[in-house]
């Protein structure tokens, strides 16, 4: 209802236009629900002893409620039939409800143009017995349609061929309403436009429609300024710059920079998702970085490229190969300082499935990341070792509130030859990004002077329970645990670390901030610890 009561935050008035519009509404919704006989008694406006308000009195007859007797599908054979019955999903005896209908109705028109026949169109009638209806519904399929060509309009500095490269029905095939959808959103996805409008165009062939995309170009440079504050990383500013539409042909080229007082950092990036306009997606980056661990302080130079291919909606494979110079200072006295110098020179294939709903704040889907380096003394490498990981995550949404997350992580570092595996390279385990509760990198192997040794083999699971209590504010617990070893055959129980907690996270935009206080979990709950950080644990 428009007219509201008046409340301390403000006065609301009377209008008699509003009202009556608020009585039609009113029935409107009775009738929505299957009152169909509910009908207004009566409307009293009353004043008080003043005459400076009124209250109003609504008073109305609803009526027997409406059921379903039966659901009668017509225009439509046995085959279809049986496919309409699947989505319709009010069964006999249920309360007539016309946005039930209607949505219905939607995945009738739906189904058929999934199946080319995109003007098919569904008429229903209402017939009633008294107390109880049959609702029919008639279907009039139309043509089944095919693709003639793809033509592009609007586009001002993409190529026409671009545009096209993401469409992947061939002239001649049936012409589907999924495969158009389906289209609609790689093109959205890519970041360059701003709208797409995508329709059936008639052609000279009664049965073939031409695809015509009209694009409207977003601006294609982007500057963005911004900084924060990390209970481990202190203070930071970043900086991005980006241009995502080279050459009018969806090539990328990013600068990003960082400054904190745990790492600094500069990198270039350049990227091409058609190589050689071909199916073969391409990037390269070269970076600069300095950033100080609990036991050193690491400066490294890399330069990378990479090619890679989009196997499905979901699934993304990657090789790539990277030339990286490290040193390391500061070291820690009890720390081999000639571990951690040279050159590595490294190979990496990379496979990616993400059916995640958002990469920000997932409420439901799954992730999973695995990656394999091979690092020889070749192409100006100076030592040898072989790494294994991977990375998975599960989001549930019991219930609308509530989220369940969970993560499990897996390293594995080894040379087949033997000798030593550079400091640098090896993991490290504890803080805000695996085990909370811990200091950074505390765990695992250490000197007999407790410094931190990094570890060949490292396990991580995590758990944490989300619920959103306002708006963009939500509350969570959460649960780690993980082990940081010197190789497989070391593994045991006592040699993990677990931590509990709870924390705050609000979001705006795509920006996320959390802040979390997590206990050790030991022979007993021992003093925690309070993190502040960007961006949600995972």
């Amino acid at each position: 209802m428009g007219s509201k009561q008046s409340s301390i935050w403000g006065k609301h008035y009377l209008y008699r236009d509003l009202l009556l519009r608020d009585v039609k509404s009113v029935l409107d919704f009775y009738y929505r629900y299957g009152l169909m006989d509910a009908e207004l008694a009566d409307l009293k406006i009353i004043w008080n002893d003043d005459s400076s308000a009124v209250d109003i009195l609504i008073k109305l007859n609803e009526g027997n409620p409406l059921t379903l007797d039966s659901v009668i599908i017509t225009g439509a054979d046995s085959a279809m039939t049986a496919e309409i019955s699947n989505v319709i999903s009010f069964k006999p005896n249920d309360r007539l409800n016309f946005d039930t209908i209607a949505q219905c109705e939607k995945e009738i028109v739906s189904l058929y143009g999934d199946k080319g026949f995109l003007a098919a169109v569904v008429s229903r009638k209402i017939i009633r017995k008294n107390y109880r209806v049959e609702v029919v519904f008639n279907i009039d399929q139309g043509p089944r349609y095919y693709l003639g060509e793809v033509q592009v309009a609007g586009n001002e500095k993409t190529k026409s061929w671009f545009v096209k490269k993401d469409w992947r029905v061939k002239t001649g095939n049936i012409l589907t309403l999924e495969n158009i959808q389906s289209y609609r959103q790689r093109l959205f996805k890519k970041g360059i436009f701003k709208s797409i409008n995508i329709s059936a165009a008639p052609t000279n062939i009664d049965s073939m429609r031409d695809l015509q995309v009209e694009i409207t170009e977003k601006e294609a440079g982007e500057f963005s300024i911004g900084g924060g504050y990390g209970s481990e990383e202190g203070p930071r500013l970043s900086a991005e710059f980006g241009y995502i539409n080279l050459q009018g042909q969806g090539s990328g080229l990013g600068l990003e920079t960082l400054i904190s007082s745990l790492k600094n950092k500069l990198k270039a990036e350049y990227s091409e998702p058609y190589f050689m306009r071909g199916p073969l997606f391409f990037k390269s980056s070269v970076g600069w970085r300095y950033q100080k661990e609990p036991s050193f302080h690491r400066e490294e130079t890399e330069a990378q490229a990479g090619i890679g291919c989009i196997l499905s909606e979901y699934l993304r494979l990657q090789w790539s190969y990277s030339l990286r110079r490290t040193s390391l200072y500061h070291i820690s006295p009890d720390l081999a300082e000639s571990l951690g110098k040279g050159k590595v020179s490294m190979f990496a294939l990379e496979a990616i499935v993400d059916r995640r709903d958002s990469k920000v704040s997932a409420a439901y889907g799954d992730y999973f990341q695995t990656k394999l380096t091979a690092a020889e003394p070749y192409l100006l490498g100076k030592t040898g070792y072989y790494k294994a990981a991977g990375d998975y995550r599960r989001y549930l949404t019991l219930f609308k509130p509530l989220v369940l997350a969970s993560q499990m992580k897996s390293g594995y570092i080894f040379r087949l030859k033997g000798g030593e595996i550079p400091l640098e390279e090896k993991f490290f385990l504890g803080g805000a990004g695996s085990v909370r509760g811990f200091d950074r990198n505390s765990l695992g192997p250490a000197t007999s002077m407790g410094t931190p040794q990094g570890g060949n083999y490292y396990y991580l699971l995590r758990f944490e329970a989300r619920a959103k209590i306002w708006k963009t504010l939500t509350l969570k617990t959460f649960f780690d645990n993980g082990g940081l070893f010197r190789g497989i055959s070391s593994v045991k129980w006592e040699g993990s670390a677990c931590g509990t907690g709870l924390g705050l996270t609000i979001a705006w935009g795509v920006w996320t901030a959390r802040a979390e206080y997590a206990w050790k979990i030991e022979n007993d709950f021992l003093p925690g610890k309070l993190y502040l950080e960007v961006g949600q644990a995972f």
